[in-house]
């Protein structure tokens, strides 16, 4: 009677003469890299990490690598840093490891101005509609955030700002 092979026996045996190739193996120490960098960044953003512990993961002696991560600190940083949320860890992270987050700062303070002043703006407009309707009085506080227009403009407004972001953070990168 034969033996039963296991799937992964049989696996094994058709691929044990293949091979990946340089650029294959690349992509997968890149992804893993980029993995590590995105957990150890949300734990530092959660409070389980250390600043130093994060530039721990992130710079390593194979400059080729250490430049991955700090690749990958900017993606996750794109993806967490908007203009009404807070921000500041992030910035640091991104100061300590990895880009010149003067720059980033710039940027984000430019957007966090432009949105005060739209604010407002849409507040004036929302309150002057509502005394239109006899709604007025001191106490009359216009809510645009439940406003399709006001939500409409955060988002196009948020959109920009990534773009901007995205192009500030290739252009600081630091180089080791």
């Amino acid at each position: 009677m034969g033996e039963i092979k296991s799937t992964l026996e049989i696996i094994m045996e058709k691929s044990k003469d293949l091979t990946l190739t340089d650029e294959e193996r690349e992509r997968i120490q890149r992804k893993e890299i980029s993995d590590r960098v995105k957990a150890a960044f949300q734990k530092y953003l959660d409070g389980f990490m250390e600043l130093e512990e994060l530039q721990r993961v992130v710079e390593g002696d194979d400059s080729k690598k250490s430049h991955w991560a700090k690749e990958a600190l900017c993606e996750a940083a794109i993806e967490r840093i908007t203009i009404q949320g807070d921000n500041e860890k992030a910035l640091e992270a991104l100061a300590a490891v990895a880009a010149d987050a003067s720059r980033v700062r710039e940027l984000l303070g430019d957007f966090q101005r432009e949105l005060s002043k739209m604010r407002e703006s849409y507040t004036l407009e929302l309150r002057k509609e509502l005394e239109e309707m006899g709604i007025r009085g001191n106490a009359v506080i216009p809510n645009i955030e439940a406003h399709q227009q006001w939500i409409d403009y955060l988002k196009g407004l948020e959109a920009r700002f990534k773009v901007q972001l995205q192009d500030t953070l290739n252009g600081c990168l630091k180089r080791d």
